[in-house]
């Protein structure tokens, strides 16, 4: 039967949103895939076909000799997400444990994997002891699936490392992303023997009419979309929803396939407002009710939410609607090539209403918002760290005893002989701070070394210069109340040394991890270059300054001590003000953190010190009433309200700066003192 255009549309619609339930009796999996079709977790009934030897070879992670990790890999829309879901409904059915994880709700950090898994399995307080007893406990293999594990790319040492090792071979994992497996999972003995790729291809003719006819094309039509699509499951589904007329040659590649029939698609939609919303949402990580009114405040209901979520590549997930990622490119590329006007308008809609949510919201939530911060900037550095488009040619671990002699010969072939056996002292003293940078052949490429100077005794910190120079500035210039510091103290490649490189960009990489496994309470983090030129754009992108400090000589080299300052609300806040400022968006308050500055007007006024405090104090507790005595306690370290006016004064000192927008500060007779923005 061929569909009208409309009626087409509007089928493939009513399909995606329909739910199918088929209870599923123990059986072999050929009869399965006979008579079940795959529930996508969002309840849009989608067809599984092609798949047989696929889900055969994961199947041997519940055997017993089985590998212990696979990793499923192809590019996006390639059907990865369908495939371990028919795979956990099969087993499952069977009664066994297949626990699914989502790369894209959970924080790249230790204890964000913690709590997600924890949940799961419904322990209390996440920590590995509790979910290595748990586990341990189970008497078949338990699969772990982690889905788009390339946004878990921060945690790969980590798993390989410490999880894994702990678990035994009663716990499998299969880890499903779009890169290819990095060469410390392929290329180390370690792992042979228990380790599988499993390299996910493009349907062949047969599977791709099944799938078509399951959707109600038309034979004819069929053949048509078959022949542009080539194999592509997405492109298949998305082209048999619509009534979309494709060329008659076929596509470059899959992926250009997915692009053209998205845009098609979009151009399909009749609803004027439902395209519009798309392309508005196509700006997002995640789409949220709020986030579709703050950009579109036109709209009168949820309507369109509704609708948007039943389309066809849009899926349910815990915490909003998330776009296919092939058809979510394609929509943002044209978006920010046909009008660049709108798609700047949407940025800064969504960033002040996740500035606004962020602020109430709890620390397991921080990274949601975070993440979506990351996604609305353009920065490379900043966006690569977090949603990599490749994997990565090097890897970082924490440094092993065995690898002292490499660090200190790449210190060696860089440094003088003054700062290589500074570089030894910190080794000798705090080995845990160094990383070191292996590349496909497990070499070391190079290191870092990153201190957390509350966990070294002072007589160290004072022995290095550089090291020194620091704890001054900060006696001088102290952190918040409960806040923490780290200490980038140097970061060499073998080739390159301190210099831009693909092994000191890994290193950067890693450390992204430390900020944010350090959140809310890392505040500031020093570091140093001897040549500063070839970063100072890159650093001045991410909001990292050269200190107002003479240069540290060791040996017959000069180094420069630079800071990267991130405020009060810690790593959320720095990403907050960098995604503010490459969008042109005000800052909700008049306090510039790193220069330690009120910005009245676009005009900067400095502060003394107390100022300063005060103002950080009222602006991190933005709304709330702050009594007089707590500010005595937390800023001026006083158990007990002396009586004086030394509160009074600062403020109105402060009142005095802002000029016209004094009112910010407003006295709460009988209770004390609140903060508000002038925007609000």
């Amino acid at each position: 039967m061929f569909w009208p255009p409309s009626t087409a549309f509007r089928l493939a619609l009513s399909r995606a949103s329909g739910t199918l339930n088929i209870k599923v009796q123990e059986t072999s999996l050929a009869q399965h895939l006979k008579n079940k079709r795959r529930l996508h977790p969002s309840g849009k009934a989608r067809p599984v076909f092609g798949r047989e030897r696929e889900l055969e070879i994961l199947s041997e992670a519940m055997q017993a000799s089985g590998p212990l990790v696979i990793h499923v890999h192809g590019v996006s829309g390639i059907g990865k997400s369908a495939l371990i879901s028919e795979f956990a409904a099969i087993w499952r059915s069977r009664r066994r444990t297949i626990l699914l994880l989502d790369g894209r709700t959970i924080e790249p950090t230790e204890a964000g994997f913690q709590r997600e898994l924890s949940r799961q399995l419904r322990i209390q307080k996440p920590a590995l002891d509790s979910i290595v007893r748990v586990l341990s406990k189970r008497n078949r293999p338990v699969v772990l699936v982690l889905d788009s594990y390339e946004l878990l790319a921060l945690l790969d040492s980590w798993l390989r490392q410490a999880f894994l090792s702990r678990l035994g071979r009663k716990v499998r994992l299969i880890l499903v992303s779009r890169f290819a497996p990095a060469s410390q999972w392929t290329e180390t003995t370690e792992w042979r023997g228990s380790f599988r790729a499993l390299n996910l291809e493009p349907l062949d003719d047969d599977a791709s009419f099944k799938l078509l006819a399951s959707l109600g094309a038309h034979e004819r039509r069929a053949r048509a979309i078959a022949n542009f699509a080539r194999g592509h499951p997405l492109a298949l589904v998305i082209a048999g929803a619509a009534s979309t007329h494709l060329p008659a040659e076929r596509s470059r590649t899959p992926q250009s396939a997915i692009s053209d029939i998205a845009r098609r698609f979009l151009s399909e939609i009749e609803e004027p407002q439902l395209r519009e919303t798309l392309r508005a949402a196509s700006v997002l990580r995640r789409v949220t009710r709020s986030l579709i009114r703050a950009m579109m405040p036109s709209l009168r209901d949820d309507s369109q939410f509704e609708r948007l979520a039943r389309l066809p590549f849009v899926e349910a997930a815990r915490d909003g609607l998330i776009i296919h990622d092939a058809v979510h490119e394609a929509i943002r590329a044209d978006l920010e090539a046909i009008d660049p006007t709108a798609f700047q308008r949407y940025r800064r809609a969504a960033w002040q209403q996740l500035n606004q949510e962020a602020k109430s919201a709890g620390s397991g939530n921080l990274w949601r918002y975070s993440a979506d911060l990351i996604y609305l900037i353009n920065n490379l550095a900043i966006r690569e760290a977090f949603f990599p488009k490749d994997v990565a040619n090097f890897y970082v671990e924490r440094a092993g005893p065995g690898d002292a002699p490499e660090i200190l010969s790449i210190a060696a072939q860089h440094e003088s002989q003054q700062a290589t056996l500074i570089l030894q002292e910190w080794w000798k003293h705090i080995p845990s701070s160094f990383w070191v940078i292996r590349d496909r052949s497990q070499q070391v490429a190079g290191f870092y070394c990153l201190v957390d100077p509350a966990h070294v005794a002072p007589s160290v910190i004072r022995r290095d210069p550089l090291t020194l120079a620091w704890a001054r500035h900060l006696e001088q210039r102290p952190l918040s109340k409960g806040k923490s510091v780290l200490f980038l103290r140097r970061w060499i490649s073998r080739v390159h040394g301190e210099s831009p490189s693909a092994v000191q960009a890994a290193a950067w990489l890693d450390v992204k991890r430390h900020y944010l496994e350090r959140r809310p309470r890392l505040q500031r983090v020093y570091l140093t270059l001897s040549n500063f030129a070839p970063f100072a754009e890159a650093a001045a992108s991410l909001d990292i300054r050269l200190m107002d400090a003479p240069a540290v000589s060791i040996g017959d080299v000069n180094y420069r001590s630079l800071l990267l300052d991130m405020g009060e609300r810690s790593v959320d806040g720095w990403l907050t003000r960098l995604s503010a400022a490459e969008l042109g968006t005000e800052q909700d308050g008049l306090l510039d953190e790193p220069r330690r500055a009120l910005v009245v007007h676009g005009k900067g006024i400095v502060l003394t010190r107390k100022e300063f405090d005060v103002m950080r104090y009222l602006t991190a507790r933005q709304g709330e009433t702050i009594a007089r005595i707590e500010l005595l306690n937390d800023v001026w370290g006083l158990k007990y309200d002396i009586g004086g006016n030394v509160v009074d004064v600062i403020i109105a000192g402060l009142r005095k700066k802002l000029g016209d927008l004094a009112g910010a500060i407003e006295t709460v007779h009988g209770h004390g003192y609140l903060y508000r923005t002038p925007a609000s």
